[in-house]
């Protein structure tokens, strides 16, 4: 009987543990406030705070525990660097606004724009690709999840495209 019961709790874990955090839609966001701006190291940094409208159709609640990403130009020069600030948590069955606190490092702007190198060509979005690191946990376990040379304008396509299904 014990061991009926510790794979039932265990069957049990593991089916909370495989709900899917694909379900969750960004559906907008907004930048509500920006904060602490600095300049340190020869780095621009601010700090950012973004309500996101998101929908988790699962039964699981999640928390962003840590996110990281980079931004790199055509020629894969580190631009910028985006950190969570603390956590964020999503309910399950909702349909929210979540704060995410954020801190947004500019690498090097003045050398950058200085250099005989700068081009704006070089700063579009279709050019611009970003690397992100994020912690997710939905109570029980951790998912990392790992994205490399994603392309911004990808990304940004993605949000006018959920945008879009909100009308």
């Amino acid at each position: 009987m014990k061991r009926f019961v510790i794979f039932i709790f265990s069957a049990l874990m593991l089916l909370n543990g495989c709900q899917s955090y694909t379900k969750l839609e960004v559906k907008s966001f907004e930048i509500e406030k920006i904060d602490k701006l600095s300049y340190v190291e020869n780095e621009v940094e601010v700090e950012v705070d973004v309500l996101a409208f998101i929908n988790n159709p699962t039964c699981s609640k999640y928390t962003l525990k840590s996110m990281n990403a980079t931004v790199y130009s055509k020629n894969q020069v580190e631009i910028a660097k985006v950190i969570s600030l603390g956590k964020s948590v999503v309910l399950p069955r909702s349909s929210m606004k979540t704060l995410f606190k954020m801190k947004v490092s500019l690498k090097n702007p003045l050398s950058f724009l200085l250099s005989g190198s700068f081009n704006f060509d070089a700063l579009s979005k279709e050019t611009l690709t970003v690397d992100v690191d994020m912690v997710l946990n939905n109570g029980i376990f951790n998912k990392i999840i790992k994205k490399r040379g994603i392309p911004l304008d990808k990304i940004i396509k993605e949000v006018e495209i959920l945008k879009g299904g909100d009308k």
